[in-house]
């Protein structure tokens, strides 16, 4: 038998709070019998994983595992979803098809006493405001994963902030955590944050660290989607610069009439993004009549990947290797430019 330990690493389960632990024992122990199990908690907290847990440590764990979201379920057609129906038993309904409760529990019958059986053992998960050690755990490992996943270095908290966090209600539990550690990893351009810049996303005011507002899941789903939706504009914003930098480097390095110069494009591709910018020479260089050259057209694509590789490398040798003035110098973040080093493999220089 696995001990609790390796029950949490195997689902990806974080916190030592005695609660969790008891959850896990008695999950692990029902899964043995053929006991029905009620779980118990709040949104959030992290109920989908212990039916998987019971599965995985029972003797069906070689049959199919279903799981059924009720909420997602039309209202009206819930009946029909859990116990079947017969063709032509409503409008739509083309086939006859069999319940969840006939394809799991496989008798095709339904108890009225149902609610007190799945209620035989029931498993209760804390919210997260009931396992204070347990957040700053959590908000380690989402940071850390974040990290990883948009290529940054990991958040990381001040004392002050770490108690804002302690001290806050969380009426959205472990799902509201993750959703807030990604925001902050997406926007802020520093790594360490403070209180102050925590009020931003959890509705703080002046006068309190715990002024909870319940949100719904959609919409911490829709603030996310803005948050990345503000980063890309910002990362377009940082395109658009660097490819001015190249039209500079390009008139710097051509010489043409004022009437070629009015139709003169200048091509920045990178991966799924394609930019067009027209050159203006200021003080184009004038050709004398009688002495014009032929015109041979010249038809060039610059690769923005490879210029903006060439300006983060030059800016970092021109700063030897220091990242702050060398991000000022190229108008960007000292995040994105770790994470632009990172990808163009500069860690060298």
């Amino acid at each position: 038998m696995l001990s609790i330990t390796e029950i949490k690493n195997r689902f990806g389960i974080i916190g030592n709070h005695p609660l969790l632990n008891r959850a896990i024992d008695i999950a692990v122990k029902v899964a043995a019998t053929d006991l029905t199990v009620l779980i118990l908690g709040e949104s959030g907290t992290g109920k989908e994983v212990f039916p998987q847990i019971i599965h995985q440590f029972s003797s069906r764990k070689h049959g199919p595992y279903i799981a059924v979201n009720c909420g997602a379920i039309p209202e009206g057609t819930i009946d029909s979803e859990l116990f079947g129906h017969e063709k032509g038993a409503f409008t739509g309904a083309t086939d006859s098809r069999k319940g969840y409760f006939e394809v799991a529990i496989q008798k095709g019958k339904f108890r009225e006493d149902l609610y007190y059986r799945l209620n035989t053992v029931p498993i209760y998960l804390p919210p997260l405001r009931e396992r204070k050690e347990d957040i700053l755990l959590l908000f380690k490992k989402f940071a850390s994963d974040f990290a990883v996943k948009y290529r940054m270095p990991a958040i990381q908290l001040t004392e002050d902030a770490e108690q804002v966090f302690l001290n806050y209600h969380w009426p959205g539990n472990i799902r509201q955590l993750k959703n807030i550690t990604e925001q902050i990893s997406i926007i802020e351009k520093e790594s360490v944050i403070t209180a102050e810049m925590l009020k931003n996303y959890l509705n703080l005011n002046a006068a309190s660290t715990a002024s909870p507002i319940r949100l719904s899941d959609v919409q911490y789903e829709e603030s996310i989607l803005k948050s990345a939706v503000f980063e890309l504009k910002k990362e377009v914003d940082q395109l658009k610069k660097i490819v001015y930098g190249l039209v500079d480097i390009v008139k710097q390095n051509i010489n043409i009439t004022p009437e070629e110069n009015n139709n003169l494009p200048v091509l920045a591709s990178d991966i799924n993004v394609s930019l067009a910018f027209p050159i203006k020479v200021e003080n184009p260089t004038i050709v004398p009549k009688g002495t014009e050259k032929p015109v041979i057209p010249i038809e060039e694509t610059l690769s923005l990947q490879d210029k903006e590789k060439e300006l983060i490398k030059k800016a970092l040798i021109k700063h030897k290797g220091k990242r702050r003035p060398a991000a000022k110098e190229l108008g960007i973040s000292e995040r994105t430019l770790y994470r632009k080093i990172q990808e163009y493999n500069l860690k060298d220089i």
